[in-house]
C-alpha cells in the first residue's frame, strides 16, 4: 500500500513533530521535507526501493515527494519532524535538482545537542530559533551526503504530480499527461514505473483514495457525493479501491473515525 499524505502537504510554515514507539508507516510521500532522529532501538528506513538501517543516534532527510516507509524490527523509539521548504529555503533551493542515495548521517556532539535540546526536547520553539536548528540539521547532512543531479526526474515527479492534484477528479490518464508535456508515451510509463514503483493507474486510485479518507472524517457529504468529488467514475470503483487501500469500507472507515 502506498499513502500520499496530504495533511504533510501543506503550504508555507507548516511543520509537524512527534515520537513514534515501535515506528511503523506503509509506503508513502507527500510535499515536505521530513528530519528524522532514532532515539533507540533500530528502524528500517526504505527510501524510492533502497534499504537502511537507522540505529541510535542516526539521523536522515527524507526530500519531498520521495516515497518511504519505516519498519521496526524489534523495538523503537524515533522522533520524526515533517516541515515545509520555507523554513529551509536556501538548502531547498540549493537541492532542487539534486539528491543523494544515502539519506541517513550522524550529527557531531555539539550539532547533536543542540537539535535535541531545540527541537526535540522543546516541542514548541521560536521558528526562527526552530529554522536555525532545521538548517543545522541540513548543514550535519551535506557533511557527509554524496549527491547527484536528478534534475530531470525531479521535473518529470513535479510535472506528473502538479497534474495530478489539479485534475484528479477528472478521468486522466498517462497518455494524456505525455501529450501535455511532450514525451513519448512509452517513454513516460518506464520512467513512471521508475520513479514511483507502481503504475500511474494505481498511483492515481491511491490518491483519490486518500483524498477520500480526509472527506470522510471532515465532511458531512454522503458515500456517493465523496466518490464523486475524489474522482471515483462509479461507487463500485471507490469502494473496491477504498477497501484495498484501508482494509474497510468508506462506511466502516468514517464510523472507526468517529469512534476515536
Amino acid at each position: 500500500m502506498i499513502i500520499y499524505q496530504e495533511h504533510n502537504s501543506l503550504g508555507n510554515h507548516n511543520y509537524n513533530a512527534f515520537f513514534y514507539e515501535n515506528c511503523e508507516w506503509f509506503y508513502h510521500f507527500h510535499k515536505n521535507y521530513e528530519l528524522v532522529c532514532v532515539e533507540e532501538g533500530e528502524v528500517m528506513l526504505t527510501l524510492s526501493g533502497s534499504n537502511f538501517t537507522m540505529k541510535k543516534g542516526d539521523y536522515a532527510i527524507i526530500f519531498p515527494n520521495e516515497f518511504h516507509s519505516y519498519h521496526t524490527p524489534e523495538s523503537s523509539y524515533v522522533w520524526i519532524g515533517v516541515f515545509s521548504a520555507d523554513y529551509v529555503g536556501e538548502f531547498d533551493r540549493a537541492m532542487k535538482t539534486r539528491r543523494t542515495k544515502d539519506p541517513v548521517f550522524r550529527c557531531s556532539g555539539a550539532a547533536d545537542n543542540y537539535l535535541h535540546q531545540i527541537l526535540i526536547t522543546d516541542r514548541t520553539p521560536d521558528i526562527f530559533v526552530m529554522k536555525s536548528a532545521l538548517y543545522a540539521a541540513c548543514g550535519e547532512f551535506l557533511k557527509t551526503a554524496i549527491l547527484y543531479d536528478a534534475k530531470n526526474e525531479n521535473n518529470l515527479a513535479h510535472e506528473i504530480i502538479s497534474y495530478m492534484e489539479e485534475n484528479f477528479r477528472s478521468d486522466i490518464s498517462l497518455q494524456e499527461i505525455a501529450e501535455l508535456y511532450g514525451y513519448e508515451y512509452h517513454y513516460l510509463s518506464r520512467q513512471f514505473h521508475r520513479l514511483f514503483h507502481i503504475n500511474f493507474k494505481r498511483f492515481l486510485s491511491i490518491y483519490r483514495a486518500d483524498y477520500a479518507r480526509d472527506l470522510l472524517i471532515h465532511s458531512d457529504a454522503d458515500i456517493t457525493e465523496i466518490a464523486h468529488l475524489s474522482g471515483f467514475q462509479s461507487i463500485r470503483t471507490f469502494n473496491r479501491v477504498f477497501l484495498e487501500q484501508t482494509g474497510m469500507t468508506p462506511s466502516e472507515y468514517r464510523e472507526r473515525a468517529a469512534q476515536v
